[in-house]
């Protein structure tokens, strides 16, 4: 590249080429464009060649996914052990960001590497996790009382988010079946034990509301002390048979492959799906889109389409209290698939628990769900927002963009009704009128000839609803579905009031960390439903003084705060990001 750059300075017939550092460019481009009237491109600036790196290289997806939630949760409990006296990890977490950024740097994350490359990164993730566990153990041992005991008797359940979040909710608790959880009181949570689809043991529990950023103490008790007193588990609406599922919202039917043949909403009272369509339907395609293989998806894919064949079985597997479900088994190729298709106990969404052995080569595999609305267009998460596509085809632009990214959830609505896509893990996604599918799985040759030949698992899960995706509140159930409780050994912890709470939906909580200068905390907030707001942020401790800042945290405007309270406003998709020094005498 530098020979090039050298031949091509004063190369007859090219421009001139100058090499220089990249601030000085972006220095004369700015210098350029100060008061010219410049183009303005609204949307996708869709790159065309690279629809594949939405999906391959599936493992390191869904690591991604994983350390950016884990390095959320474990800044927001730093902050709070600092706040408490306790030394914030500058240092680990650098360390830890770093590393997480590298491992999303070009040919990384999108999964466009040699094997080698691969084996490195998945080194360091192992390191990326093993940073953040340590930052999130000391800030935990400073903020909770230690249990004395080898085994704790208490819990403390812990809500990350801006969202009061409550019902049933996954815990990675293995508790034996004598036992069962009790809140402070004595009041039963009736719980379930269970197992992920890789046998790491959790247990379901049906909580009241936790609110945002707010912990939730547990304690352990006996079953049967507790069913003699009259406390046992009420019966619950949950059903389930050789091949349907039923709770409160949903009446669903399977046939022997998995599909949805039947999907009902019992609040709206209509079919999901289409009349004679399938949902949940699995579909798989050659792929070889030549030269970019690891990178683009083939044009012409759907006309390449492969049978899976009718390998199929689908058995009841779970039959309550909280969680009904079949297990899907097939095999296709040389690649076998595995299913947990579940409801919970008063939960609107239909859970697709996914292991794949996936050892297909030039293949794509993908899954359809054909809703029965009326839609110009769905919208679509991406980072710190969310975009409107169209569904239909009408010119070569969006032709061209068969394939195109989400991160957390996909929606397809008509005026009152719709249904959304959401998943742990998946980032290609396709919606073609009223046909919403993702993509899960792609078998690149080149550079790398074993790419994604590995066990994967994953989870999406398909929430039919009433409204649009703001009142059926999406986001919300989107950040559930990555961001299990966080659970936590020992007696209730010191701060007895959430950390941080606000009074509007619209606005989410992206991160708490102390400052660069470590001066105060950092709050950063965004706005998600494209509507102006004003919010009041209650903290836990009075507010001694609080900034707009920029994303490099120099402060751009001083804020009034109101003892404990502070009101700000956003603009449609605003990221705001506020400097606040808490008062210490409060702490």
């Amino acid at each position: 590249m530098l020979e090039l750059a050298r031949r091509y300075q004063d190369f007859p017939g090219l421009p001139r080429l100058t090499p220089s550092l990249a601030t000085d460019y972006f220095e004369r481009v700015a210098l350029k464009a100060e008061g010219a009237a410049l183009p303005v491109w609204r949307g996708d600036l869709y790159l065309e060649t690279h629809r594949g790196t939405f999906t391959n290289k599936g493992r390191l997806k869904k690591l991604n996914r994983r350390a950016e939630f884990l390095y959320r949760l474990a800044e927001l409990l730093a902050s709070w052990a600092w706040l408490h006296t306790g030394d914030y990890p500058d240092d680990l977490l650098e360390t830890g960001w770093k590393k997480l950024l590298t491992t999303q740097f070009h040919d990384s994350l999108p999964g466009t590497h040699v094997h080698e490359a691969y084996m490195e990164l998945l080194a360091e993730f192992e390191q990326i996790f093993d940073i953040g566990a340590q930052v999130m153990e000391t800030a935990v041992s400073h903020l909770f009382t230690p249990h004395m005991n080898s085994a704790p008797t208490a819990f403390s359940l812990f809500n990350p988010f801006g969202h009061t979040r409550g019902g049933v909710e996954k815990l990675p608790l293995d508790l034996p079946e004598v036992l069962t959880l009790t809140d402070l009181n004595g009041t039963i949570i009736p719980t379930q034990h269970v197992n992920d689809l890789d046998g790491t043991p959790m247990t379901l529990a049906a909580l009241p509301p936790v609110g945002a950023t707010a912990f939730y103490p547990l304690r352990l008790a006996e079953k049967l002390r507790l069913a003699k007193k009259g406390k046992d588990e009420k019966q619950t609406p949950l059903k389930v048979g050789p091949d349907w599922l039923e709770n409160e919202f949903l009446v669903v039917h399977f046939n022997q492959l998995g599909e949805i043949i039947s999907m009902f909403d019992k609040r709206a009272g209509r079919q999901v799906f289409a009349s004679g369509e399938r949902g949940n339907h699995f579909q798989m395609y050659e792929d070889i889109p030549g030269k970019y293989d690891a990178w683009d998806i083939v044009t012409n894919y759907r006309q390449r389409e492969i049978s899976l064949g009718a390998n199929g079985q689908i058995t009841v597997e779970e039959t309550g209290p909280l969680r009904v479900s079949l297990r899907l088994e097939r095999t296709f190729g040389a690649s076998k698939l595995i299913q947990r298709i579940s409801l919970r106990q008063n939960d609107p969404l239909l859970y697709f628990e996914t292991f794949v052995d996936w050892q297909e080569r030039q293949k794509l595999l993908k899954v359809g769900f054909p809703l029965d609305v009326h839609a110009l267009d769905a919208t679509f998460d991406v980072a710190f927002g969310n975009l409107q596509r169209p569904t239909h085809r009408n010119t070569s632009y969006e032709s061209a963009r068969f394939e195109v990214p989400a991160h957390l959830w996909v929606d397809v609505a008509e005026t009152g009704y719709g249904a959304a896509l959401l998943n742990d893990c998946k980032y290609g996604h396709e919606v073609v009128e009223s046909m919403l599918r993702l993509t899960l799985l792609k078998g690149s040759i080149s550079p790398d000839p074993t790419a994604d030949m590995e066990e994967h698992f994953f989870t999406y899960a398909l929430y039919p609803h009433a409204g649009n995706w703001r009142e059926a509140q999406v986001i919300q159930r989107a950040l559930n579905l990555n961001e299990p409780l966080a659970v936590f050994a020992g007696e209730r912890p010191f701060p007895r009031q959430p950390l941080l709470q606000y009074d509007v939906e619209n606005v989410t909580l992206e991160a708490v960390k102390r400052t660069e200068d470590g001066d105060g905390l950092i709050i950063r907030l965004v706005e998600r439903y494209n509507q102006r707001t004003t919010a009041v942020l209650q903290f836990a401790h009075p507010v001694q003084a609080a900034w707009v800042c920029n994303l490099m945290e120099e402060i751009e405007a001083a804020l009034v705060p109101a003892d404990s309270q502070l009101q700000v406003t956003l603009k449609p998709y605003e990221i705001l990001t506020l400097k606040v020094k808490i008062d210490p005498q409060s702490v």
